[in-house]
């Protein structure tokens, strides 16, 4: 039954589950309310039987919606994760590290795009023109089933590209003068810090003006000319 969740349902189901409350009916009441997307209101005056038959018949909602996703909704097409730009993944990281179920419409901004064909007949992406949060109004009322997947594959691609580029999210740091040997876990723990910030005014090379320019560069050619770079030398 999730393909009739929203995902605006299904943020408020999560806020719902997080949420304390003096009894149980008052929770119970909420989720059959967005649930059966009626007002509350409406099954107060419901008898308790009623009420506990009615989010009994959810227990769908005790696993989670299939992991997959489509490719295509509507007008738009998903980007390829490979394909994606310096801007966009650290938008969408940004997106994933404060809450990636309340800001799954925001995140389906950013990877959905719209396309065309050029007088060549090549298919073009749309591109990174736009304020996510606004296209993340259309998402809000399409099925979870739709795009719940994209969550634990962006995870899987995040994963797997530090994993490759590793060394580049190793900040450079230098022990002070003073250093003490006591303070090695200090030390470590600020060694394990990075900053996107950081990492993109190094590549401006303390230019701001080149910020935009080097922020639509693909993600992959980034990394892989800095691993090159830190491999070879300048």
């Amino acid at each position: 039954m999730w393909h009739k969740i929203t995902i605006s349902q299904f943020i408020e189901l999560r806020e719902v589950e997080q949420t304390s409350y003096d009894s149980k009916i008052e929770k119970i009441i909420d989720i059959v309310s967005i649930v059966e997307d009626v007002d509350p209101a409406e099954l107060e005056d419901l008898s308790f039987n009623e009420l506990y038959k009615r989010h009994n018949s959810f227990d769908w909602l005790l696993q989670e919606p299939p992991k997959i996703y489509r490719k295509e909704i509507g007008n738009y097409t998903i980007k390829e994760f490979n394909d994606l730009t310096l801007a966009e993944y650290i938008e969408l990281i940004n997106f994933f590290q404060s809450d990636y179920i309340e800001n799954l419409p925001n995140i389906c901004g950013v990877l959905y795009r719209q396309s065309d064909v050029n007088k060549w007949g090549h298919i073009i992406i749309e591109p990174y023109e736009y304020n996510p949060t606004e296209r993340a109004e259309h998402f809000k009322e399409i099925p979870v089933t739709h795009v719940f997947g994209i969550i634990s594959e962006f995870i899987k691609f995040k994963d797997d590209f530090e994993n490759t580029y590793a060394p580049l999210f190793e900040p450079e740091f230098e022990k002070d003068e003073d250093y003490e040997p006591d303070e090695e876990d200090k030390l470590e723990e600020e060694k394990k810090k990075f900053s996107w910030e950081h990492f993109v005014y190094n590549l401006c090379e303390g230019d701001l003006t080149k910020s935009e320019k080097v922020l639509n560069l693909g993600l992959i050619f980034v990394f892989n000319m800095l691993a090159m770079r830190n491999t070879f030398g300048d």
